[in-house]
């Protein structure tokens, strides 16, 4: 057999394109060469394969990661969004109860400086009119 066919049979993993008769005019000796050529070639074709899953099943991963970040970015958006509607809501919650706090302090400030006007109306003594005539003397 001649050295081109043997070389066409290992790179093509074919006997495709060679002469008919060329393998039944090899030795045993070279078609284990050429068989032993082709397995180290399958191994590493299925060592490429397997590398190559291992990058996509990586790259899933991944991918479903960055979905996973996604999916939360608009959740973690939508949850701020009704953060922040729930903390306004608690701002004017408690801007409308300092006011009726002061309105209530204001309101029994009034009651209590009205309490003493009228106290203090209570203790005056009242003065009589003096009469004509009448004198302290």
């Amino acid at each position: 057999m001649k050295r081109k066919d043997k070389q066409k049979i290992i790179d093509s993993g074919t006997t495709e394109g060679i002469r008919p008769n060329a393998l039944r005019k090899m030795k045993r000796l070279e078609i284990l060469d050429i068989m032993l050529e082709q397995q180290k070639q399958l191994d590493a074709a299925r060592k490429e394969l397997a590398e190559t899953q291992a990058r996509l099943a990586e790259a899933e991963a991944k991918l479903a990661d960055r979905t996973i970040i996604t999916e939360n970015a608009g959740s973690l958006a939508k949850a701020a969004l009704e953060l922040n509607g729930i903390f306004e809501a608690a701002q004017k919650a408690a801007e409308d109860y300092v006011h009726n706090v002061k309105l209530r302090a204001d309101s029994a400030l009034e009651a209590e400086m009205e309490a003493q006007r009228a106290a203090a109306a209570e203790e005056e003594p009242v003065e009589e009119p003096q009469q004509e005539g009448e004198s302290d003397e």
